[in-house]
């Protein structure tokens, strides 16, 4: 084996060189180890996240089909909804109207001779607007006097002749009064 010598570098600069070398090779393969690890670990990431996305894109496939199949039931919920918010409006709109016209057909069964009740509007204060009609002008007259008794009254805070009127079909006279008062307040835990 023959051995040389380089003659044209010097040997210690020659040294610093190959030191020099040797830094580069360690620094490309530290750069190089951490570049797979990070890779590696960028990869595993990536494909968990696309894992946690297929399970998410089944569940978003098995919430359609199961809202598709149930949309008779939402619709059946959204009227019953809907139906609940109109009794619920309602009931704070309520008049209690029963034991108000119940006390009003007692007061006119004490009439004699009892008038038909034509029409009764009740509202939430209490008002009320009711029609009664008699077939003469006697029964009217009667109740008349039967509506300013005591017995009568003592179901209103007011009340007043607000209209008369005759209707005359067929040679029958019909007489009407519509009547405009206040009901008294009813305990309702007694009724």
């Amino acid at each position: 084996m023959k051995k040389r010598i380089n003659l044209l570098v010097k040997q210690k600069k020659y040294l610093q060189i190959e030191e020099l070398f040797k830094y580069i090779k360690l620094g490309v393969v530290v750069t190089t180890v951490i570049f797979f690890v990070i890779i590696s670990v960028y990869l595993l990431l990536l494909s968990s996240s696309k894992r946690k996305i297929d399970i998410l894109i089944v569940e978003k496939k098995q919430l359609l089909e199961y809202v598709l199949k149930n949309k008779e039931v939402e619709a059946k919920f959204k009227y019953f909804h809907g139906k609940n918010s109109q009794i619920q409006t309602i009931m704070k709109n309520d008049v209690n109207f029963y034991p108000y016209y119940s006390l009003l057909k007692e007061s006119l069964k004490n009439a004699s001779p009892e008038p038909v009740l034509e029409s009764v509007v009740i509202d939430r204060t209490r008002a009320t607007t009711f029609t009664l009609s008699f077939n003469n002008l006697t029964s009217l007259l009667t109740f008349l006097k039967y509506a300013e008794s005591p017995g009568f009254l003592s179901n209103f805070s007011e009340l007043s002749l607000h209209q008369f009127g005759i209707d005359q079909k067929n040679n029958e006279k019909t007489y009407s009064a519509n009547l405009v008062g206040k009901f008294i307040q009813l305990n309702e835990n007694k009724n």
